[in-house]
């Protein structure tokens, strides 16, 4: 598959598992902005993520994901106000259960049509 693709597809992904986790950590009134600057924190550290990782293929993925945790960790604590236990807490949650997501689900490899199977 492309690399472009499968990494588009682990962003969505991540998002996917990321958020709900986040929002469960606040109160109704609180959620939404949460949540905004929650998106903003995960593309943040997923593009620079994305960047050590391209121009180093062969680091270690679980160093990666726990240095992303760190500073989503740090970020969580000083932009969305939680106590640094559970700015911890979220950002390993959420980490750990999305790294777990991107290397387990995986999209088949003739998932997307070619233009030549294309029905005119």
């Amino acid at each position: 598959m492309d690399r472009g693709l499968q990494l588009t597809f682990n962003l969505l992904l991540t998002l996917l598992v990321k958020l709900p986790i986040v929002a469960f950590f606040f109160k109704t009134k609180k959620r939404q902005p949460a949540m905004g600057i929650a998106l903003i924190i995960n593309l943040v550290t997923w593009i620079i993520s994305t960047i050590i990782w391209l121009k180093n293929p062969d680091i270690n993925q679980v160093w990666l994901k726990a240095g992303v945790a760190v500073v989503e960790a740090v970020a969580y604590w000083f932009f969305l106000g939680r106590n640094l236990k559970k700015a911890l807490l979220m950002a390993v949650l959420t980490n750990g259960l999305s790294y777990l997501a991107t290397h387990y689900i995986t999209l088949p490899e003739g998932f997307f049509q070619k233009n030549d199977n294309m029905i005119r």
